[in-house]
């Protein structure tokens, strides 16, 4: 494979080939609109959800397993395998910055892939929100989407054995142990202990003040700034929404503004209860 001389830099040094940075954060906190704001920066490509971790996670176990490598294991082997995987993911992207979506990649172990088959030094932009408000966001489009076919209706129907209405039995499907939120706390966890590898960054802020927070963002990945706007914004990255159930689960509006309900006009007493303050991370630094 033959990798195309960007001349960037990375952490001061001269590189070959693209630099990679991550993005993560819990479901409904500005993911997909940070995505876009970056894809006006000719230089930057930052996609939907990616398929990286999970193919250097299945590399990465089978070669552990396999009795044909380790009958004659070479790490070297096994690095060049697993560390040309994102390059390859990004071959066809002629762009010198990648910034890899998934909403995983802050874990323990994923952290431990980053550092051992692409970067030493990782960059993680993890946005977050209030963890009501993420519920209510999640209840505000399954309510527009009254006969979808969608993964928390299913999860509720298997998981859930409750008298109580759907919506609070949506909300506690939402936030079961190894769910999409509870992956993503325990992952934040785990980042908090990595303050040079992690910047958050607030829904609250991406949404109010979305100039200085870019301009936060930028000084953290050390690249140089770029002016975006935040008017008229398109939808560029067109997700097959229907593999979740949920239509235009990733559609941004034109303009950026929160226009959300708050979440005691739409959450029962029992749900804002049981869900209030979960937001651990705001001991540490977030923009």
């Amino acid at each position: 494979m033959f990798m195309k001389d960007y001349g960037i830099k990375f952490n001061g040094e001269e590189t070959m080939g693209k630099q990679f940075f991550f993005l993560s954060g819990l479901p409904r906190s500005g993911t997909t609109l940070l995505s876009e704001l970056l894809n006006q920066n000719p230089k930057i490509y930052s996609g939907p959800n990616s398929v990286v971790v999970e193919l250097i996670h299945l590399v990465h176990t089978h070669l552990q397993r396999s009795e044909e490598f380790n009958n004659f294991p070479s790490e070297e082997a096994k690095q060049n395998m697993i560390s040309s995987i994102i390059e390859n993911n990004y071959q066809h992207i002629d762009k010198p910055i990648i910034i890899d979506k998934n909403f995983h990649w802050g874990t323990l172990g994923n952290y431990d892939y980053i550092q051992r088959y692409i970067t030493k030094k990782p960059k993680i932009i993890f946005c977050v929100r209030d963890i009501l408000e993420v519920l209510t966001s999640f209840i505000e489009i399954l309510n527009k989407n009254p006969n979808s076919n969608n993964y928390v209706d299913k999860g509720v129907n298997d998981y859930i054995y409750s008298y109580r209405a759907l919506n609070d039995r949506r909300c506690d499907f939402l936030m079961l142990p190894t769910g999409a939120i509870d992956k993503a706390l325990f992952a934040i966890e785990h980042l908090m202990t990595k303050k040079d590898s992690v910047l958050f960054v607030e829904y609250d802020n991406l949404v109010t003040q979305p100039k200085q927070t870019m301009s936060i963002i930028y000084n953290f990945l050390e690249l140089e700034n770029y002016e975006h706007h935040f008017d008229n914004l398109e939808n560029t990255l067109i997700v097959n929404d229907d593999v979740y159930g949920i239509k235009d689960m990733h559609t941004i509006r034109k303009s950026i503004k929160k226009i959300s309900q708050k979440p005691e006009d739409v959450l029962s007493d029992y749900i804002l209860s049981k869900y209030s303050n979960y937001e651990f991370w705001r001991n540490n630094k977030t923009v």
